[in-house]
């Protein structure tokens, strides 16, 4: 009898494809997959000649995966390490060209497509011609990951699963479809109600009572109207107007969007700005095409959902540009500061997650959704495309790495994120995706209350919790999280630290009218603030405290560079706050430099036309020194010899690294001695008989001074004796390079941290006063 003919999809494994070899990972991510199989790695793995339940057409290549899922399953629950990537296609033109007769290839094409989220990410995705690998995960249930090195967002995930997916939702390939604009528009009604599009009766008619909260009823200084056009009128020909203080209340969209950068040797991104020059003729319509790309898109599609306005930075404020006189840095000054009721008055907050500059278009046709989803079954395994979360979103977007968004978002009732590949929505109640239009809601409130839940990780918590205002460590608490988060963000300029959080600021200020703004520091938590810690040593030459033209706090995360990666009291128990009944307690005693004179106040533009809470934020910006009370005694003995870290550092694992490094003194336990490592800026002081003190330092160019002995460090505990968090400080004249300059004895500037030091380190003692600067 002929036996049967073997099908075309059949393949073999790779004989150096070893399960006994725990390390094992192929050279040059090669194919392992497509040599024959040694018998013995034959009986091994039981493969049989024939792979059946292939019920989906699929190209050869793709055909290796049946063989991978038939092995592991043949061999039970096994750990990823077992089965190293292979190579799938030699690069993404070629799955791209294999799916058009592959459902697999689709499916596999589409997942890192989805993963892309700006539209340059997808060019650089078509352009490598690096290989795509593929491994199988197996646990509580099999994943397929597959991945491109060297590139950006390309690794994806396709879940495994025996029962058949729902049906997924096919989105349009063109971003301006009315399909995508009637999702927008029942998004607004789910949040707002059926009435969304009249402001005066959305109060009354909302869905979500909690999103529908305005803090003011004034609209921005200036909207941009959108002027009624055809659907058919090409992008570049809509027209819009400039206009100035609008009374009655209107719906308009704010914009959140990426620069770029070198903006300012870009003509397009220029040409765009509303300067002194241009802004008269702009209060008379004018044509879309003087502005870039992404901002065009933007009118166009807040014109397509049915609103007339929009809200645009670098539009509606007047931008200084060379050659002006000076208008345009005043109105900066007057805008600057209302941002948290530019954002937290919008009708939504638009915020383009698909482009990293202004001049790249926003509306571009989104080319994983060329092909249909289909279903794809492999083996007895339904494959089904994992898409990205908000969350992942929101990480890996362009406009978590700029300073001014951070505001934008968190200020932000509703925001409307728009990727290459498409959008979804955030407010306090509930979040969607465009693929998942009914997926489960995500929310600051727990489902049916209103309290918080203190859910850091969602848009909307700084802002729900301001208006909640459950408590005053509970606000902080988001407030920490704020600071971190804008911490690690980049600013073009010097100049924009404060101002580019000052919104944030204002609104904490504004839900908690009895505190005080300290450089980004508040009043009422004042220890606690400043018990911030980098996560390693940074250059000194980064810091901007040296580079400003007016000399940032130390003792502030503000004086840090930009892109500085924090702890706070957010990731550990909280030390106990100040209190001015004991005589050991930290205490802020008063403020140096910082206070306003009243005819200051009222000739300099930065104050007009602000309310209360934008004033107090103002002010507390410009501080850049405070007395303050409390414990203080040197980080050294005076008998203490230093150490190489080499030789008093244990070694340690990598996952050990993560927390305080540990010690040895068994050469000589009893004389005190002290060590720094100057990679990490970890500094270290340890006194006979007793545990050891471990700090961070917050620049390697200090850590350096205290290996050469050049830098004497005092301890200021930030509560009472038996707190466990101190500053580290040096006298201020060390950084003073003049002779001729004369700095007070008891002025400090602040040089780190240290966390979870002995009890009695502060044992005979006395607390003293000191300034930091």
């Amino acid at each position: 009898m002929q036996s049967p003919k073997t099908p075309s999809h059949r393949i073999s494994f790779a004989s150096s494809f070893n399960t006994d070899n725990k390390d094992y990972r192929p050279p040059e991510m090669g194919n392992l997959v497509s040599r024959q199989l040694e018998p013995a790695a034959t009986q091994r793995f039981g493969l049989m000649d024939e792979f059946l339940g292939l019920e989906e057409p699929t190209c050869s290549k793709c055909a290796k995966i049946v063989a991978y899922i038939e092995v592991i399953q043949s061999k039970g629950v096994v750990t990823s390490t077992d089965y190293p990537a292979f190579e799938l296609h030699r690069n993404f033109k070629e799955l791209e060209a294999e799916s058009l007769g592959c459902v697999c290839c689709r499916l596999l094409r589409q997942a890192l497509l989805l993963n892309q989220i700006t539209i340059a990410g997808v060019a650089n995705l078509r352009k490598c011609q690096d290989p795509i690998l593929i491994e199988l995960r197996s646990g509580k249930q099999l994943a397929l990951r597959i991945c491109i090195p060297n590139i950006k967002d390309s690794t994806a995930t396709l879940s495994c699963a025996t029962t058949r997916p729902p049906p997924c939702r096919q989105l349009a390939v063109n971003a301006l479809d009315k399909s995508v604009c009637q999702t927008a528009r029942g998004w607004l009604k789910e949040c707002l109600g059926p009435k969304w599009e009249q402001p005066s009766l959305v109060q009354s008619n909302a869905s979500h009572r909690q999103c529908a909260q305005r803090l003011t009823s004034r609209n921005p200084t200036r909207l941009l109207h959108i002027l009624p056009s055809p659907n058919t009128e090409p992008l570049e020909q809509i027209e819009v107007q400039l206009e100035q203080g609008l009374e009655s209340r209107v719906n308009y969209v704010a914009l959140s969007y990426s620069w770029g950068q070198n903006t300012k040797t870009s003509k397009i991104i220029q040409s765009g700005k509303t300067t002194k020059r241009n802004y008269q003729s702009r209060q008379r319509p004018f044509p879309c095409a003087e502005f870039p790309a992404t901002i065009r898109d933007a009118i166009a599609f807040t014109s397509r959902i049915g609103v007339e306005y929009i809200w645009i930075d670098s539009v509606c404020i007047i931008q200084k540009v060379d050659g002006d006189q000076g208008d345009g840095s005043k109105d900066l000054e007057r805008e600057m500061p209302k941002m948290h009721e530019v954002y937290g008055n919008a009708l939504f907050t638009l915020a383009v997650c698909s482009n990293d500059n202004a001049k790249s278009r926003m509306l571009a046709l989104r080319s994983a959704w060329q092909y249909r989803r289909e279903t794809c079954k492999l083996s007895n395994q339904y494959l089904t495309v994992i898409d990205p979360s908000l969350d992942n979103i929101r990480a890996s977007s362009p406009l978590s790495k700029r300073g001014w968004t951070l505001q934008e978002e968190r200020l932000s009732p509703r925001v409307l994120y728009w990727t290459g590949q498409g959008m979804y929505w955030s407010c306090i109640q509930m979040q969607r995706s465009e693929v998942e239009a009914e997926q489960k809601s995500a929310t600051v409130l727990e489902q049916g209350e209103s309290t918080y839940t203190g859910n850091y990780k969602h848009p909307q918590n700084f802002l729900w919790t301001c208006w909640s205002v459950p408590s005053g460590d509970a606000l902080h608490r988001a407030w920490l999280d704020v600071v971190k988060s804008y911490c690690r963000r980049q600013l073009g300029e010097e100049s924009d630290r404060y101002p580019a959080i000052s919104g944030l600021a204002a609104r904490y200020q504004y839900a908690q009218a009895g505190d005080e703004y300290l450089a980004g520091l508040w009043r009422k938590h004042f220890a606690e603030d400043l018990a911030w810690c980098v996560v390693a040593g940074q250059a000194k030459d980064e810091g901007l405290s040296l580079r400003s033209k007016a000399p940032l706090p130390s003792w502030s995360w503000v004086s840090l560079p930009f892109g500085t990666n924090i702890l706070n009291n957010l990731d550990r128990p909280l030390i106990p706050a100040e209190d001015g009944d004991g005589v050991d307690k930290f205490k802020l005693i008063r403020i140096l430099g910082s206070q306003s004179s009243e005819r200051e106040q009222s000739s300099n533009p930065q104050y007009q036309d602000l309310n209360e809470a934008n004033q107090r934020v103002l002010v507390g910006s410009k501080v850049e020194r405070v007395r303050v009370r409390g414990l203080l005694r040197p980080f050294l003995r005076n008998d203490s010899k230093f150490r190489p870290w080499s030789k008093v550092a244990l070694n340690q694992s990598r996952r050990q690294s993560q927390t305080l490094p540990r010690f040895t003194f068994s050469s000589a336990p009893e004389q005190p001695v002290h060590s720094i490592d100057p990679k990490s800026g970890y500094v270290m002081a340890y006194e006979s008989g007793k545990k050891e003190t471990v700090g961070q330092l917050d620049y390697r160019t200090d850590a350096d001074r205290f290996a050469s002995g050049k830098l004497d460090m005092m301890c200021l505990a930030l509560g009472s004796a038996q707190c466990d968090s101190m500053m580290l400080l040096a006298r201020s004249q060390q950084d003073d390079g003049s002779d001729s300059s004369r700095i007070a004895q008891d002025e400090y500037r602040r040089v780190g941290i240290s966390y979870g030091f002995r009890k009695d380190f502060f044992d005979n003692t006395r607390a003293v006063e000191v300034t930091l600067v």
